[in-house]
């Protein structure tokens, strides 16, 4: 599991810094948040493959978030048809779209003003704000194109919550302390996503990626140990099934498999000024990704356009245990380094403290109160590695050592 930031800009693009998108790549699969303009050019500087892109996650409409979808699908159709990933048969699966209302508009509108013709079937699913009116409308598609290639759907309130509505601006308001959440994914084959409400200028969500917990590892050599050699069998074992050894004695999983390895959480939050809506789904994150537009001297202007601070940033995740911090959706003002592209009469200055990255994450390290706190830059990935548990115990273990 690996992170890859492939904008870190807020508002517009800069010379350093591309708009919003975050990939998060799984094995095999790449899932994207958010799709800012020129994303389809970022990630062919990077390992990741086009043609492996199966979900898209936006948090919320803004211009920055999203102006890159449309061409992003079209890069998507291309590198399925007569590219690197034909062989892999996966033309006919289709790419996933998750986002606020209004997001089906945007795609759909886009790619029939451009007369586009995907070669791969397109699924939207908007988060609706009620609860359906019937159980035949949860999960269902509507086939809204001649050849049935694009699908659109609504993904409703999985806590059945009744009292969302939105504001003159689109912001999202609720009734009760129970904050609303929505069910994205939960059939598939290891992950859980969870879309929380956050506090913007418009209606905006972030993302709870929770990955199911791993079987434990094997351990070879208690195996061999109890008279089984290498073969087939280790894999019932791993399975949870008794084997025998040549000699008839059997192995139990317990005695040479360890506990199920916890699995990883990672948090990705689009836009906020207040994330405390989602604190309960994104407690004990294993990485959260928050936007960090301004530093801490311009909290006031931050709350007026629904950002965070540094320490709004440092805060939250020291609120929900996090981990690991990592910043993004920087302001341009912030320079990656002091001295870089600020100028003045032609001639390059110093920026202070407050102007430079560094600032912005010591202030985030000072409210998480912890050091596990970077600042992406564009092409910046984070690995993000398996938990091991070691709690195999053999029929050798010594009760002596117990004492």
């Amino acid at each position: 599991m690996e992170l890859y930031f492939l904008g870190t800009s807020s508002g517009a693009p800069t010379t350093h810094r591309n708009v919003s998108c975050v990939a998060l790549r799984l094995h095999t699969r790449i899932w994207l948040f958010d799709c800012g303009e020129a994303t389809q050019s970022q990630i062919l500087r990077t390992p990741l493959r086009q043609g492996k892109i199966e979900k898209i996650f936006i948090t919320h409409l803004h211009g920055d978030h999203i102006f890159g979808l449309p061409g992003m699908l079209c890069t998507i159709s291309n590198a399925r048809h007569g590219g690197v990933d034909e062989e892999l048969d996966i033309a006919k699966e289709p790419v996933r779209i998750y986002g606020p209302p209004g997001i089906q508009d945007f795609v759909v509108t886009a790619l029939k003003v451009s007369q586009t013709k995907l070669i791969m079937p397109v699924e939207i699913y908007e988060y609706s704000l009620n609860t359906p009116a019937s159980t035949r409308d949860m999960g269902k598609l509507v086939p809204i194109t001649r050849n049935g290639k694009i699908k659109v759907g609504k993904i409703y309130p999985s806590n059945g919550h009744p009292g969302i509505s939105r504001g003159a601006n689109g912001m999202l308001s609720w009734q009760g302390s129970d904050p609303p959440s929505w069910s994205v994914v939960s059939g598939d084959q290891d992950m859980v996503v969870t879309a929380g409400a956050l506090r913007h200028r418009v209606a905006c969500f972030g993302y709870v990626v929770q990955e199911n917990d791993q079987p434990g590892r094997l351990d070879p050599d208690a195996c061999v140990a109890l008279g089984l050699p290498p073969g087939p069998l280790y894999k019932d074992l791993k399975n949870g099934i008794p084997v025998k050894t040549p000699s008839g004695t059997v192995v139990t999983p317990e005695e040479v498999v360890g506990a199920p390895r916890p699995g990883r959480k990672v948090v990705v939050l689009g836009d906020t000024c207040d994330s405390r809506a989602i604190a309960p789904l994104a407690r004990n994150a294993d990485v959260l990704v928050h936007e960090c537009t301004f530093s801490d001297e311009m909290k006031e202007k931050a709350l007026i356009a629904g950002h965070s601070t540094a320490s709004m940033a440092g805060e939250f995740g020291r609120n929900i245990n996090a981990g690991q911090i990592i910043l993004t959706h920087f302001s341009a003002r912030y320079k990656i380094r002091r001295g870089v592209g600020s100028t003045k009469n032609g001639k390059e200055e110093e920026d202070d403290d407050v102007h430079a990255i560094p600032m912005l994450i010591k202030q985030a390290r000072h409210a998480y109160q912890g050091r596990n706190v970077v600042a992406a830059h564009d092409f910046f990935h984070w690995k993000i590695p398996r938990k091991e548990v070691n709690t195999i115990h053999s029929r050798f273990d010594s009760g002596a050592d117990a004492a």
